[in-house]
């Protein structure tokens, strides 16, 4: 396989769909290439899974930019859909219907885009319902787990090198989170504000990667902060997805370059992984200060005529 772009690695899409007639098809398309002229030339990528039916038989046929078919599969033993999942891992695609394996393309040229823009299209009136989609960052068939691994280990070989921020919900449930959404709460009533500056130890403007693969991941805000900086990311487990995880690392790195330390009036919604915003006039100069944050720890005190809150984070704006 020549990997010409590192990117997401595929997608994974399920829905249901309804028996089709004769003549009728479904397509989802994306910007990944299958083929050399493709792959060559990725701004104009573009890859068609198409499952239609002609007379009695069902097929699925894979398409290029060109609308040139690549390759197809007739099936007389496909009497009908349902739920359709169509998984695009790496340099294969694999259609099931009904949790049923049908049918598995491969191909020699491939092209990963970050952005797949997934789009679905069909003939005439065609009902689509439930329908899925997940990204898809390295394809494993199956994660295995032995009697005598602990949670953390299992943990562990499910998340393998990746830069997973583990928090403690308000529910008392432990959360997993991987380059999340965020939250975003204002605090007021700010008692003090410290501000600490120092390099990170993973910070750089240039990642070498070394995974299954080795690739160089540019971080140009470090480098316009900071500098030229090279480091080594390791990622032995990780395939396409080790480029994701690189990115996410440096991004980390970066922003742990200002660290927060807030004493406040307690806020019940403030929660680890929130990003607080806070803005109050200084003591003495009433300047204002202003500061966005990454909640990283939270410590408050309830007693008898009084409460605080202590919010450790780091920068959201680095």
């Amino acid at each position: 396989m020549t990997i010409y772009d590192f990117g997401v690695g595929g997608y994974d899409i399920v829905f249901t769909a309804p028996d089709l007639s004769n003549g009728e098809w479904i397509a989802v398309s994306s910007r990944a290439g299958v083929t050399a002229a493709d792959a060559a030339a990725p701004a104009s990528a573009k890859t068609y899974v198409v499952i239609g039916r002609t007379g009695d038989k069902y097929f699925i046929s894979v398409h290029d930019s060109s609308d040139g078919q690549v390759d197809r599969y007739t099936s007389s033993d496909l009497s009908h859909l349902g739920e359709v999942r169509i998984v695009f891992h790496n340099e294969f695609i694999t259609v099931y219907v009904q949790d049923y394996w049908i049918h598995t393309f491969w191909f020699d040229d491939i092209y990963h885009p970050e952005e797949q823009d997934i789009k679905m299209s069909c003939s005439g009136s065609i009902a689509v319902t439930n329908i899925r989609l997940k990204e898809l960052s390295d394809w494993r068939e199956a994660i295995f787990v032995d009697m005598e691994t602990n949670s953390q280990n299992a943990i562990s070989s499910v998340i393998l090198q990746r830069p997973i921020e583990i928090r403690s919900a308000s529910g008392g449930e432990m959360v997993f989170v991987y380059d999340p959404d965020r939250d975003t709460q204002i605090i007021h009533f700010v008692r003090s504000l410290d501000i600490e500056q120092a390099e990170s130890s993973q910070g750089c403007s240039d990642a070498i990667v070394y995974f299954t693969n080795v690739a160089v991941v540019v971080d140009d805000a470090y480098a316009e902060q900071v500098g030229f900086v090279t480091r080594m990311y390791r990622f032995p487990d990780l395939d396409n997805g080790a480029i994701r995880a690189a990115t996410i690392q440096q991004r980390i790195a970066r922003q742990s370059r200002k660290s927060y330390r807030s004493l406040s009036r307690f806020h019940p919604k403030v929660e680890v992984g929130d990003i607080v915003s806070i803005a109050f006039p200084a003591s003495g100069s009433y300047l204002p200060v202003e500061a966005n944050l990454i909640v990283d720890s939270i410590n408050f005190s309830i007693e008898s005529g009084a409460q605080s809150m202590t919010i450790q984070g780091r920068d959201a704006n680095l």
